[in-house]
């Protein structure tokens, strides 16, 4: 995926703004009442992408309950129509209200059944996003969280002004959403490897331009340490430390070859 552009940053503010109107009137059921609008985003998101990704709601039970997003592939259709009961190959999103906690303990017990049939779930109560991922023991953990605001309360108020809001973090969002549907691509080549990097040095770049400090790359940083095995060393974090001969990008390309569940 190429850098954000207007109509992606268009997409960011559309998503907040009708987030805006549904809470504005009155007539809102919880999480369920923002299906549509973050449908919407991950549409435009996962449209850039080669394969491009799609999300299909109110997912059909396929043995561990309800999801409320299934990431489709497009090359998961035939003529089409989707292969009946087919398992969504870029995993699962379950949605919250910006109220609720996504690391409590009910949550936790649906996203542990989610990721052991799905492989990968995106947690969001659309203020903040997690992408959890099996690890190597066969449990789950967290590759990468991205955070749009502190609280419910902070979220509401910059939904206010939706053009400014996705003015300072659309372009981290849609390299974030762009990663988190692309993580079960495989990396065909040094193209695929170079996007990868590329995605978290513009992340790291809109961060920084929207904080104005060097302490905001420090989740890009995490991330990228997490997702490619190795450490940054140095006064200056300019020096790779591998971590085993087993991990690093061969580790990132086995992950991302894994045949799915």
């Amino acid at each position: 995926m190429k850098t954000a552009n207007a109509k992606l940053k268009a997409a960011v503010e559309a998503y907040f703004a009708d987030l805006t109107r549904i809470y504005a009137s009155g007539g809102a059921t919880g999480e369920r009442s923002s299906y549509g609008p973050l449908a919407n985003l991950l549409n435009a998101v996962g449209a850039t992408l080669r394969p491009k990704v799609f999300c299909v709601g109110e997912l059909a039970d396929q043995g561990a309950g309800h999801p409320d997003f299934g990431l489709y592939a497009a090359h998961q259709v035939q003529r089409g129509r989707l292969r009946q009961g087919q398992a969504p190959e870029r995993g699962v999103v379950e949605v919250k209200a910006p109220d609720e906690d996504t690391g409590g303990t009910a949550v936790r017990e649906q996203v542990v059944r989610y990721r052991r049939r799905y492989d990968l779930v995106l947690v969001t109560n659309l203020r903040a996003f997690t992408l959890v991922v099996p690890d190597e023991a066969g449990g789950e953990r967290t590759l990468e969280t991205f955070l749009l605001a502190a609280s419910a309360d902070e979220f509401a108020r910059r939904l206010a002004t939706p053009r400014a809001f996705a003015g300072e973090v659309a372009a981290g969002l849609v390299e974030y959403l762009a990663r988190a549907l692309s993580h079960r691509a495989a990396l065909a080549g040094p193209k695929d490897l170079a996007w990868l990097l590329a995605s978290y040095a513009r992340d790291g770049l809109a961060r920084v331009e929207a904080a104005g400090d060097a302490p905001s790359l420090a989740a890009v940083r995490a991330a990228l340490e997490e997702a490619l095995g190795v450490r940054f060393e140095g006064d200056k974090g300019a020096r790779f430390q591998q971590l085993s001969e087993s991990s690093g990008l061969a580790w990132l390309m086995k992950t991302r070859r894994r045949s799915f569940m």
